[in-house]
């Protein structure tokens, strides 16, 4: 009996340090590939660190430095590769204008960080990065979800540092209780995953973690490199900490939120018809099948697309009421709709492009 509870504590012993081993083999692979990756974008001019206080924040710039206009691109929540998979739309505008992409802490190719990420810190870290970077003020903001939060705190705050804005489906600061929806993740299944990945081992499990990924619209080297970003910034302390305070943040930015002058877009992008349905489910399926996944939709099930139509339509319903709120509160903006994904500058870069550049062309007059 005694012989036989040795063997047992032998074999639990062992399996655990195969365990720690390989552990400790994935994070070391880990972080000799974040070196590397880091090198290759260095010298193509997409990792570009600044300090912050404490941190690096990176500002992919490029294009015509000497342009009248600076798009900044200000990514969605939980979006790592923004920087990439903006380009589609923002490479369109770079021999005319200067396009700087911010990793907020925590995101792409960024430090993450333990400091709060309140609506002020995170952008007064946009600010300063912006600056140090040499991209000075006026601003024409590119923002996404989220980003449209931090957006609407900055144009409020620091009104002449902005001369434009672009929200692609922006979170609405709370406006009639819209970003209720928009649920604070503070469970410890996400700080759990926030651990792991700190050990690298996102690396092995990140489709299982992160779902479906389509680059379809990216060369070989942008998704290369959109991929690099998503290993090196999955499930960070800072992107922990941006959910954890998002009502809190939503409240500060009402509370300073002011009506300006500044031209603004609000793009709606749910989509509202049965063409923008099918639209949206090929789409879909389309990611699945690139990922490797099963499709989601059958396209040919006219019970399911008029489901889901019935379905949008009530969504958008509430949405455009909204929106129509939020747009008065903030001043000067017009709502305008390119039907499909939340992630619509995916699905449709050129239409997102073609409303950019009628905007600039309405700020140059």
């Amino acid at each position: 009996m005694e012989n036989k509870r040795k063997r047992v504590f032998v074999m639990i012993r062992l399996f655990l340090i195969i365990i720690l081993s390989l552990w400790l083999i994935v994070f070391i692979v880990h972080k000799l590939l974040t070196v590397s990756e880091m090198k290759k974008m260095k010298a193509e001019g997409i990792y570009n660190p600044v300090n912050v206080g404490g941190y690096d924040i990176n500002v992919y710039v490029y294009g015509n430095e000497n342009g009248k206009h600076t798009i900044v691109g200000m990514s969605g929540k939980g979006v790592n590769t923004f920087s990439m998979g903006i380009k589609p739309v923002t490479d369109r505008f770079s021999s005319e204008q200067q396009i700087a992409v911010v990793d907020r802490a925590g995101y792409g190719m960024s430090d993450s960080t333990t400091t709060p990420q309140t609506v002020d810190r995170i952008v007064e870290d946009y600010r300063t990065a912006l600056k140090r970077a040499g991209c000075d003020a006026p601003y024409l903001l590119l923002a996404h979800s989220i980003g449209g939060l931090y957006a609407t705190y900055w144009q409020s705050v620091y009104p002449d540092e902005i001369e434009g804005i672009i929200m692609l489906e922006g979170s609405m600061a709370g406006i009639d209780g819209y970003d209720d929806e928009q649920s604070e993740i503070t469970s410890m299944h996400e700080l759990f995953l926030t651990g792991l990945c700190n050990t690298g081992l996102q690396r092995v499990f990140h489709d299982s973690m992160k779902g479906t990924i389509s680059w379809r619209n990216l060369t070989i080297n942008q998704a290369k490199y959109a991929k690099a970003m998503e290993m090196h910034s999955t499930y960070t302390y800072a992107q922990h900490s941006e959910s954890k305070l998002f009502s809190e943040n939503s409240k500060d930015t009402l509370q300073v939120l002011e009506k300006t002058d500044i031209p603004k877009i609000y793009v709606t992008s749910q989509p509202n018809s049965t063409e923008e349905i099918i639209e949206y489910m090929e789409y879909r399926n389309a990611s699945c099948k690139s990922a490797g996944k099963e499709p989601l939709y059958d396209v040919n099930d006219t019970a399911l697309v008029e489901k889901m139509t019935e379905n949008f339509s009530d969504a958008c319903l509430y949405q455009n009421q909204a929106v129509s709120k939020f747009a008065s509160v903030i001043g000067n903006c017009r709502i305008e709709h390119i039907g499909g994904i939340h992630n619509i500058y995916k699905q449709k870069p050129a239409q997102v492009a073609s409303l950019l550049a009628e905007f600039i062309k309405e700020l140059d007059k």
